[in-house]
């Protein structure tokens, strides 16, 4: 799994001189990872193409505030062939709160075409405790979102 922050909302810093669209002059990176998870972006407007990870699995970007955090400019990476899951992290904080509303409504919306978009609350702030709890026996972000979304999906219905 690949963790990376990108604050300054791009992805420009993803190995910049071998993001080639030459598939000879490509890193060969590029087909080998399949799992990004972001800790940290300050806006969801991508200025790199992600389509080079052309493997890429399983993304997943942390949410805070519907301002910087639009959830429709995430609907991009759902043109990924490879993309089985988008997770997007949201703080328990969050939960309930008005930031929550645009965010719920986008996918609720999604959903009903593309089931390959989750949510999750993070249990903590820190990435430390996530990963302990992980190599502990627990379960990854992965298994969260697909367990937190059934949840919440079913919240809804009842």
């Amino acid at each position: 799994m690949t963790i990376l922050g990108a604050e300054h909302g791009s992805f420009s810093w993803v190995l910049r001189e071998y993001h080639e669209d030459d598939l000879m002059n490509r890193s060969p990176i590029f087909n080998m990872v399949t799992h990004i998870r972001l800790t940290a972006i300050s806006s969801y407007q991508l200025n790199s193409r992600l389509d080079h990870f052309g493997r890429l699995s399983h993304f997943a970007v942390p949410y805070y505030d519907d301002s910087y955090h639009d959830a429709r400019h995430l609907q991009p990476l759902l043109k990924l062939e490879s993309l089985k899951m988008l997770v997007i992290s949201v703080p328990n904080e969050v939960n309930g709160e008005v930031q929550w509303k645009a965010l719920d409504k986008w996918v609720r919306k999604i959903r009903e075409m593309d089931d390959r978009v989750y949510l999750v609350g993070r249990l903590s702030i820190f990435l430390r405790d996530e990963w302990e709890s992980k190599m502990r026996g627990g379960e990854c972000i992965w298994e969260w979102a697909i367990q937190f979304t059934n949840e919440w999906e079913g919240h809804a219905t009842a």
